[in-house]
């Protein structure tokens, strides 16, 4: 299953986007995150100018964006992991594998986090 990260600056884009993957979840399986950018100062200098930014698997769509587009390229994503997985790529099996485990330095950096 792909993940779409939605990068958007305010309320009005929160729910249209929302609103635009529900009507997409009923096509295709994918989960969806949106991040507000206004709620982080390091994320608004970095998309400010590229509101709203849409990471969809290892594409990304910046700017306005017409449903057509968003359409194509969540289906592209899909495709992409399918051939990925029949083909039997054993650096995206690792790939994938590594991003489902918490290793010992992800639990120091959650503990310092924490702690400082």
């Amino acid at each position: 299953m792909i993940n779409i990260i939605t990068y958007v600056k305010n309320i009005e884009q929160i729910q249209y986007f929302n609103k635009l993957f529900d009507s997409l979840k009923t096509e295709f399986d994918f989960t969806n995150q949106i991040i507000n950018i206004s709620d982080s100062p390091e994320l608004e200098a970095k998309f400010n100018e590229t509101v709203p930014f849409i990471k969809i698997g290892p594409y990304t769509l910046s700017g306005d964006h017409l449903e057509s587009n968003l359409r194509m390229t969540i289906q592209a994503a899909i495709d992409r992991e399918k051939q990925l997985t029949q083909v039997g790529d054993q650096n995206y099996q690792k790939r994938l594998d590594a991003g489902k485990k918490i290793t010992r330095l992800d639990k120091v950096s959650l503990w310092l986090s924490k702690g400082y």
